[in-house]
């Protein structure tokens, strides 16, 4: 896959393991062929639904930070009727609203994987002091809900994220009314830095209950912090489901700034979020917490971090399982690269965790975690059993600002090449190794059938190369576990480890380590 087609880091793929659902009717359109072959036979799908969408995309400008939220509405008839959008490139933002612009599909031959699903949407407006106009590739599911995002403009900005239809209940403070918990992360002035946390957000905007962990990489880590401040503009949100609301960690860390975002509704239970001051350039993710398990007992959930390890800016990615039996018993399985040094884990052992049901938070220590390559604490919030976000928190200087996903895997015990992997998936890759191979992709996956299209941006010697509609060498499964849902591919002349979580849906990394360091895939289903 690499340079065939992906390979890097990621940072923003923390919505797609719990923010979608699997689809159930294709965007097709009209079919046209102009030869009795086959490979002639195209087909030109249908503009996206008319709604509101709503994206946020993390990466590089090529070799800086930046991030990117937004929201676009479409009437359905290939045409963008407003949006906002903002832009932080390294701490320079740009913002924009009534934003105008087209939307399409691309046409691909009839019987690809993708058909339907890939296309592209133009903002030919000014943006601040963003040099060319944004245009923006992505992969939807075929229900037009959800789908992964990259950048294609002329403005080579290597990033990636997701896009998710928006629902108008959302798109007022109080509709957002509700308890979150927040994963962030991106850098704090030059410090990569992870935040997860948990909060209740009033009608008016008030927040309470509030509850936070911080991990600075290789200087240390805090919490929990009930000091810390959220708070929401009293303007609440506009037509895009747009607000902003600023965050204090009062953790003793340091640096320490008031962090402002802007974030955009999408449903009543997640919203989106980008810094929008030169303090940093943090990404937020969320997901409702409306009812707090009992424990934190699981007997499988597939975890994905990434993020940046210790001493430098490099990336680091990891994929694996969690359970925990009992407050004295869990173990951990995983699979690291980070910046291309690989460790494969089959059972770190877990003796001992915490658990509050009345946050939601716990911690699990890791016996010679960071030995292996991994950590030697993880801090989680739960939304759900086994479903929330994850988070390094190893005391000291050997903690990685690594946060992701903990999603409950439904088959374990049972998992199987046929009943797992058989059907297509939508794919987010993103990268964000500063001064390393860099690459943002967005596509769609079918492995049993060898089957891979998708846009993708990488660096190579210094140099930006764009690709649209890209394919793949064959893919060949090596190995897959019934019980842990860990399996092994190859495409080309690398390597990749991948985890289960349920039909048509996993995250995996690239584990060959001679290839350099790793995006984090996230694959929903299609």
């Amino acid at each position: 896959m690499r340079r065939a087609l992906f390979a890097c880091l990621t940072l923003m793929a923390l919505a797609a393991m719990s923010g979608c659902s699997p689809a159930s009717s294709a965007i097709v359109g009209s079919v046209s062929c102009t030869t009795t072959t086959v490979p002639a036979c195209t087909t030109t799908p249908s503009p996206l639904a008319a709604g509101q969408y709503a994206f946020v995309l993390g990466g590089n400008d090529p070799s800086k930070p930046m991030v990117i939220a937004g929201s676009i509405t479409t009437d359905g008839k290939g045409n963008i009727t407003a949006g906002d959008v903002d832009v932080n490139d390294n701490g320079v933002v740009s913002s924009a609203t009534g934003l105008t612009g087209t939307i399409a599909f691309d046409t691909l031959p009839t019987g690809s994987v993708g058909l339907g699903a890939l296309g592209t949407f133009v903002l030919p407006n000014t943006v601040g002091s963003v040099t060319h106009f944004l245009e923006l590739g992505f992969a939807f599911n075929s229900e037009g809900t959800f789908g992964s995002i990259m950048d294609l403009s002329a403005n080579n900005f290597i990033v990636a994220g997701t896009i998710q239809q928006q629902s108008a209940p959302a798109l007022s403070l109080a509709g957002m009314a509700g308890s979150y918990v927040v994963a962030l992360n991106g850098k704090t002035g030059n410090e990569p830095t992870s935040v997860l946390g948990r909060f209740t957000l009033a009608a008016g905007g008030a927040t309470s209950a509030l509850s936070f962990d911080r991990s600075i990489a290789g200087v240390n880590t805090a919490g929990p912090t009930a000091g810390t401040i959220v708070t929401f503009g009293g303007a609440g949100n506009d037509g895009s489901g747009r607000g902003t609301f600023t965050l204090t960690m009062n953790d003793g860390l340091t640096p320490n700034p008031t962090q402002t975002f802007a974030y955009y509704a999408v449903n009543t239970s997640r919203f989106i979020a980008a810094e929008i001051d030169a303090n940093g350039t943090m990404m937020l993710n969320s997901s409702s917490q409306t009812a707090i398990p009992a424990s934190a007992d699981t007997t499988g959930s597939a975890f994905a971090m990434a993020g940046f390890d210790t001493a430098t800016a490099s990336g680091i990615t990891t994929v694996g399982q969690l359970i925990i039996s009992s407050a004295t018993s869990g173990t951990i399985a995983n699979d690291t690269n980070d910046n291309g040094v690989v460790n494969s884990n089959t059972a770190l052992a877990i003796p001992a965790d915490t658990y509050s049901a009345t946050t939601g938070r716990g911690t699990a220590a890791v016996t010679s975690g960071v030995t292996n390559g991994f950590a030697n604490s993880v801090v989680f919030y739960l939304t759900a059993t086994g479903t929330g976000f994850l988070m390094d928190n190893t005391v000291g200087a050997t903690n990685r600002a690594m946060v992701g996903p903990l999603t409950p895997q439904m088959g374990v015990g049972s998992f199987s090449n046929a009943g797992d992997l058989g059907g297509s998936s939508i794919v987010l890759g993103e990268g964000a190794a500063v001064n390393l191979a860099e690459e943002a992709f967005a596509g769609e996956f079918n492995p049993l059938s060898d089957t891979i299209v998708e846009d993708e941006r990488y660096t190579n010697n210094g140099s930006v190369v764009t690709a649209t509609d890209n394919t793949s060498p064959a893919v060949a499964f090596l190995s897959l576990s019934a019980s842990s849902g860990r399996g092994t591919f190859t495409i080309g002349n690398d390597t990749y480890a991948f985890y289960v979580i349920q039909p048509n849906q996993f995250v995996f990394i690239n584990i060959t380590g001679t290839s350099g360091p790793s995006p984090l895939f996230i694959a929903t289903p299609d």
